[in-house]
């Protein structure tokens, strides 16, 4: 069951991240046509790419408590006190080579 959440989890992320960066692009892509058109035509173009940008907003922060639910989840991230460092492992690669030669 924990593992079928997770993958729901997982897939439902990657398509809210993924329509956030569509909106971003059709935005981006709306204020260069509404700047180039200009006017009043420019202006309503602008106007509702300005209201698609707000639906990203949205949609970003939706995915991002998303990511961090999965992330939380499947204790996958990387910012833990727990971890190992880098001179610890060079030990243990230093331990193993030596007991090769050993």
């Amino acid at each position: 069951m924990k593992k079928a959440v997770i993958k729901l989890f997982e897939n439902l992320y990657g398509w809210i991240a993924f329509l956030t960066m569509a909106l971003g692009v059709l935005t981006a892509t709306m204020f260069g046509i509404s700047f180039i058109i200009g006017g009043g035509t420019g202006e309503s173009i602008a106007v509702i790419a300005g209201t698609l940008m707000s639906w990203g907003i949205r949609f970003a922060a939706i995915a991002m408590l998303i990511g961090l639910v999965y992330t939380y989840m499947t204790k996958q991230h990387s910012l833990t006190l727990g971890s190992e460092s880098k001179s610890s492992v060079a030990q243990k690669e230093i331990d193993a080579e030596m007991k090769k030669v050993m």
